[in-house]
């Protein structure tokens, strides 16, 4: 018999993350600023798992997100220079329009992460870390 070691909050986050990120990129739906934003919005969400696996305990949501940025930084960073890059070739309508769409995209996310964030005693490292998210 074969012994699984059981998944962890940040391990799930992160494989569900890397799905998420190669599936959008992979079925080459949408601009490439969408692209870059799916990814984006993947690493969001994973940190949006990572504060509810960890409620209750900011040391332990602190160091999850620590381990997961730690982990996915260059990702995270090359995600914004596709979606900056995308940006930038666009029109100067184009981008407005999808900046106006982007923003409603990510509200909902942007909202969950925050209310999370604020059910901690002291939720200003989480804010702090979660920046390196967007």
């Amino acid at each position: 018999m074969t012994m699984r070691a059981r998944p962890t909050p940040v391990r799930a986050a992160t494989v569900l993350a890397t799905l998420a990120a190669a599936a959008t990129l992979a079925t080459g739906c949408g601009s490439p600023a969408d692209e870059a934003q799916q990814a984006s919005l993947a690493h969001l969400e994973a940190a949006v798992r990572i504060l509810e696996a960890n409620a209750g305990n900011a040391e332990a949501a602190g160091k999850a997100l620590d381990d997961y940025l730690a982990t996915h930084r260059d990702a995270i960073l090359q995600a914004k220079a596709r979606g900056i890059a995308a940006l930038e070739a666009l029109s100067p309508a184009k981008r407005d329009r999808f900046r106006a769409r982007a923003l409603e995209r990510t509200r909902p996310i942007r909202e969950r992460l925050d209310t999370l964030a604020r059910t901690f005693p002291e939720p200003a490292p989480i804010l702090q870390r979660l920046r390196h998210f967007q």
